[in-house]
């Protein structure tokens, strides 16, 4: 006969416990009070891409990707879109996927596959693994449905307006809804940025589409061309409220030396200031460009003068830490920097401003008269906790 322990009755009743399904939680009457327990049931803030400290997309959001016209919006939300479609690291950063929906209605419908195909070949790897031959295969899989058309998003009742896109996109159960751009779905339903009646009315037909889809939407829009309008969406002076985050493109330079930068800006949950960098590449075969990455540490090394890229390139062969000055500027005046017939002092004054451009700009700092680069300056990569992604 067995013999009954002291602890029998509450293992078994923590057992049990484990076994119970946890509450879920309920469906509200829009002004329904609401308790402490129904709080306590609301799941936390999940990220979409990435987390608090690389604040790239949230679940259940109204989120905004704006630029200029022609910064690379629409290149960094397709691949976005592509990368959680698929469950693809994005920009080094984790992703949870979900399928997406993907509405455009600029570009032309070819031009989109092309930009599909590309960005498929960029992560060609992580596909085939994942079963996807190619970017046919990718688009027919049931997981990023590609809309090339505008829907009307101010009247939800109209041919093409969003209670048909709604209907369209039930059964597939996606997770996010991409409008591209916010422009032409405003002109879809005779709307335009400066409409104080329309921006309000489309503001809640995405929060209609977000509501019966119970998914995000991010709308990808343009700016103001004056400096003092690029800082926030055209035709949303009263979305910013509405938003639970944003992504600012900026881009600068020209042709194939230029820099994307995305940054989060406008964030609910987390701070702003994040951002990912950029340049547009073309492999060989390839049919349209897509955005390769790069560091905060490569996009201030393009900024520095020749002199400075030398100084740090030779502060990093020294070991980077501690390194005793005059053995960092003879590192420097090995590389060739200065003639071998240049004076000393003109070695010397030139040293100094080339120390002091580090010092300000922060990429250096100093201590008890050794120098170090900066843990905080541009060489370092926040992506680097997400290395083994």
């Amino acid at each position: 006969m067995s013999t009954k322990t002291k602890n029998t009755d509450a293992e078994l009743d923590e057992f049990m416990r484990s076994l119970e399904t946890p509450p879920t939680p309920r469906e509200h009457r829009p002004l329904e009070p609401w308790s402490w327990d129904d709080l306590e049931n609301e799941p936390d803030t999940a990220w979409q891409v990435g987390n608090e400290a690389h604040p790239v997309l949230v679940e259940d959001c109204l989120w905004c990707i704006f630029g200029l016209y022609k910064t690379g919006k629409t290149y960094y939300a397709l691949e976005q879109a592509f990368c959680v479609a698929f469950g693809i690291p994005f920009h080094g950063l984790p992703v949870k996927q979900t399928d997406v929906a993907y509405v455009i209605a600029e570009g032309g419908k070819k031009r989109i596959q092309k930009r599909f195909a590309a960005i498929y070949d960029k992560h060609k790897k992580a596909m085939e693994g994942a079963g996807y031959a190619d970017g046919r295969a990718a688009l027919n899989s049931g997981h990023f449905h590609l809309i090339p058309n505008d829907v009307n998003i101010i009247d939800p009742k109209a041919v093409q307006g969003v209670n048909e896109l709604i209907a369209e996109l039930q059964a597939f159960g996606v997770g996010i809804v991409y409008l591209d751009t916010w422009a032409s779905m405003l002109a879809a339903g005779g709307s335009h940025a400066s409409d104080q009646q329309g921006v309000p009315d489309a503001i809640q037909s995405c929060k209609r589409v977000r509501a019966k889809l119970r998914c995000s939407v991010v709308l990808v829009a343009h700016t103001g061309v004056a400096k003092d309008a690029q800082d926030r969406p055209t035709g949303m002076g009263d979305l910013p409220g509405q938003l639970d985050g944003a992504t600012k493109v900026t881009k600068e330079g020209a042709g194939v030396k230029a820099w994307f930068r995305f940054k989060a800006v406008i964030q609910r949950h987390t701070e702003d200031g994040f951002e990912i960098f950029a340049q547009m590449e073309k492999p060989d075969g390839a049919p349209e460009a897509v955005l390769v990455d790069r560091t905060g540490a490569d996009f201030k090394a393009s900024q520095f003068s020749g002199p400075q890229q030398i100084a740090m390139q030779a502060l990093e062969k020294l070991g980077g830490s501690l390194v005793q000055s005059d053995d960092w500027r003879d590192a420097v005046k090995a590389s060739g920097l200065w003639p071998t017939d240049a004076k000393a002092d003109t070695i010397k004054k030139h040293w100094q401003r080339i120390r002091a451009a580090l010092l300000e700009a922060g990429e250096v700092v100093e201590s008890g008269g050794t120098y170090s680069i900066s843990e905080n300056g541009s060489n370092a990569d926040p992506r680097d906790d997400f290395a083994d992604v």
